[in-house]
Order: C-alpha cells, then structure tokens, then sequence
C-alpha cells in the first residue's frame, strides 16, 4: 500500500496535533490540582471553586485554550489530508447487491399490536 505525501502530511499533522491536544488536557488538569485537594473540598466548596464560579485568578489560562482550539483545527487539517479524494458510489452497483425488497422495507412501520389481539383475546 503506498501513500501519498498528502496522507503522510495528514497522518503528521495529526499525531502532532493529538499531542498538543493531550498536552493541553494535562496542562488544564495541572492548575486545578494545586487548588483543590480532597482535603479541602470543603474550602472548595465555599469558596464557589468547585461549583464553576471560580475567580479570575482559577481561570483557564488563555495559553492552554488556544493550544487547545489551534490543536483541534491542526486536527481537522489533518483527517482532511489523510482521508484523500472522495470515492463515488454508483447506484447501479449497490441496486446490483441489494433487492428491492431489502430497500424499501421499513421496520418503524410494522405494528405488532394490533386489533386482532383483541378479537381473537380469550373471553373472561
């Protein structure tokens, strides 16, 4: 199987941006693990730290939420190399292996419940 210089870019690309994006997870858990211990939870708690009304200063870092975006979009860039040209599906090749039946049979419309349940109901 050979590859192309886009798909070895692509797969590059994407490695390189799973590192940054797993580097940015550790660096966003790393702050709050120096302000919230399990021993003072209840400090925590009274202080809005756990609830999400932390103060300015227990904020993400601006630094961690680019690296975090710039990673996600180097990712995007990425699948798009490694995926390549799109391939297209040819109807009568996919009419040639499936049956009409096979197509046009829709299982939300069965009913399973139904009058004859209460026709054919033994009688009390």
């Amino acid at each position: 199987m050979t590859f192309s210089s886009g798909a070895i870019a692509g797969a590059l690309l994407l490695a390189i941006s799973l590192v940054m994006i797993a580097h940015a997870g550790y660096s966003a858990a790393e702050p709050r693990a120096t302000y919230i211990r399990p021993t003072d939870l209840a400090f925590a708690k009274a202080t809005h730290v756990a609830t999400g009304n932390a103060p300015a200063s227990y904020a993400l870092p601006v630094e961690i939420t680019a690296e975090c975006l710039f990673g996600t979009l180097l990712s995007i860039a990425g699948a798009v190399l490694y995926a390549g040209d799109l391939q297209e599906v040819k109807m009568e090749r996919e009419m040639g292996v499936r049956s009409m039946d096979l197509l046009l049979m829709c299982p939300s419309f069965r009913s399973v419940r139904h009058r004859g349940s209460n026709l054919f109901a033994p009688r009390k």
